[in-house]
């Protein structure tokens, strides 16, 4: 199995030609990336008198998981307590590391050299919210749920508040974009209620702000309560104009217009 998948939270046996084997458990440092931490295998038994740690993965080596009898007969924790003490949350016990390689949004980003970094573009928010312009940056790919990502960022930004090396960001692919761009919890959760018209110049496809910061940024004399079926932004990439539309639409309160009654469609800004 040395071409397979290795998966999180699992021990695992590897065989490192011209050296004893290793029996290691497999997770997530935040600082270093995936790695198994154990001890070298002597006999029947494990060398416990020095532990070792080995990054993941090791192109061309042989591994393979442990059966539970295994497990047992070598007294193993499973999950070691020093996991959760030291790494902190980890992904679910079983899941293929590096599923993402291979992932439709992101085959042909990442290093030949380094197959979990890519570059994303992260920011403190868009033109409304924050002077500071988006940069991009290195992030190594920590985990994928559908088509949202996890990543750690590997370098430290140039002039963003909010992001600095080591932290731990989310991510989508969007149109438009050179790179992938961050996105926050905030805005995902509420993603799902508008429409996000593309950019009209340069085709971007989503926002950097929650729309509810980003309508209380454009309209702070909104009375509250006050419902907004549609408005529209700056893009925070090139500058255009991007029109963002309720799904929902009026719903009987009251609506907070975006701009006085136009002349023409609303989708024609020239």
């Amino acid at each position: 199995m040395a071409d397979a998948l290795v998966p999180a939270g699992t021990w695992i046996r590897l065989e490192i030609p011209g050296q004893p084997a290793i029996v290691g458990f497999t997770y997530a440092d935040p600082q270093a990336g995936f790695s198994a931490q154990g001890w070298k295998v002597e006999g029947t038994s494990l060398d416990q008198s020095s532990r070792v740690i080995v990054r993941l993965p090791m192109p061309g080596v042989p591994w393979r998981p442990l059966n539970p009898n295994e497990i047992a007969a070598l007294g193993l924790e499973s999950p070691p307590s020093w996991v959760a003490e030291f790494y902190g949350p980890q992904p679910p016990p079983g899941s293929p590391w590096g599923v993402w390689r291979e992932h439709p949004k992101l085959k042909g980003r990442f290093l030949p050299d380094h197959p979990d970094d890519l570059q994303v573009f992260v920011h403190d928010g868009g033109p409304r919210t924050s002077p500071n312009p988006a940069e991009a940056v290195w992030v190594s790919v920590t985990g994928v749920n559908g088509e949202v990502f996890r990543g750690r960022v590997l370098n430290q930004p140039h002039n963003l508040r909010s992001v600095r090396q080591g932290s731990e960001i989310t991510f989508v692919v969007a149109d438009g974009a050179e790179f992938p761009v961050m996105v926050t919890d905030k805005y995902l959760r509420e993603r799902g209620a508008w429409v996000i018209h593309p950019c009209r110049k340069c085709g971007h496809s989503e926002l950097f702000d929650a729309p509810s910061d980003l309508m209380r940024a454009v309209f702070p004399n909104v009375p509250a309560g006050a419902q907004m079926s549609m408005f529209s932004a700056f893009c925070p990439l090139c500058g255009g104009v991007q029109v963002v539309q309720s799904k929902a639409g009026p719903d009987g309160g009251e609506t907070a217009p975006a701009a006085p009654p136009p002349k023409r469609p609303w989708w024609k800004f020239w």
